[in-house]
């Protein structure tokens, strides 16, 4: 086996796994949110979705020629959006699918699929919220711009380096996302926030210079006070990590914020 087919089967194997935890994680939320005190009074709500359309497309594979072959077909996309409301706490769990064909180009057909979780319940001193979104669809385009290799023999030429972001391959992308965080109250005017954020995207074919797999994490914390009813302060610090796989050009950072906020009305 090769490296690469080690590299696409391992790849694999953690796509499955990151499954799992992902759908792990929305369903410890969703008990989180959906056992709130026995008084709650609750609602739930379903709300199917569907749009059936003609899709256009006059340059399908962004290239850069002054012609290109332009395709015509039909967009069938389908959800169900699921909703939960307490007097403390919202659920919100929309899964969708999107289905393209082209009669003139079935080469270019395409189906995309969507999961959106948002959550938030609000205790006697703090308010929790989770939302998370993941994706899995064809895309033309990588997450980050062309970058410098100098120092890496990648066979890529500066000229193709672009900076555009631009790739000329369909790839298929799976992108997780996940963002919990707490409001903790310390009084009626100051309090504590705290915010993580997780992104992890991966591609079926990887490329060197146009699709890298790659993770990026953050954390904030603040401290919010009140200085009016229509205006705060904060001041807080962060850090994150960006973590491109198979390269070695891993990226750490840290700063702080301080940020004053005015509304001008209710």
């Amino acid at each position: 086996m090769s490296c690469r087919e080690r590299h696409q089967t391992t790849n694999n194997a953690h796509t499955q796994t990151r499954r799992a935890a992902f759908a792990f994680a929305l369903a410890s939320a969703s008990l989180f949110v959906l056992l709130p005190a026995p008084s709650s009074a609750q609602q739930w709500l379903f709300t199917p979705e569907i749009e059936i359309g003609a899709h256009h497309v006059d340059n399908p594979r962004l290239a850069e020629e002054t012609e290109t072959d332009a395709i015509t077909g039909g967009l069938l996309d389908a959800g169900l959006a699921i909703r939960r409301n307490t007097q403390t706490s919202s659920m919100l769990l929309r899964p969708r699918a999107a289905i393209f064909r082209y009669t003139d180009a079935p080469e270019e057909d395409s189906e995309a699929f969507f999961l959106d979780f948002d959550a938030q319940t609000e205790r006697q001193r703090s308010t929790w919220r989770i939302n998370g979104n993941y994706r899995q669809q064809q895309v033309f385009r990588g997450e980050t711009t062309s970058a410098d290799f100098d120092d890496v023999d990648v066979g890529i030429d500066d000229e193709v380096q672009t900076g555009t972001g631009r790739t000329f391959t369909r790839r298929q992308r799976d992108l997780f996302h996940l963002n919990p965080g707490v409001t903790l109250e310390f009084d009626q005017l100051t309090s504590l926030r705290v915010d993580l954020s997780y992104l992890d995207v991966r591609y079926d074919q990887d490329e060197l210079g146009e699709a890298v797999d790659y993770n990026d994490s953050r954390i904030e914390a603040a401290v919010v006070r009140s200085l009016s009813r229509h205006s705060e302060i904060s001041a807080g610090i962060f850090a994150s990590r960006y973590d491109p796989k198979d390269l070695e050009r891993q990226t750490d950072s840290v700063g702080a914020r301080v940020r004053y906020e005015q509304d001008v009305s209710d």
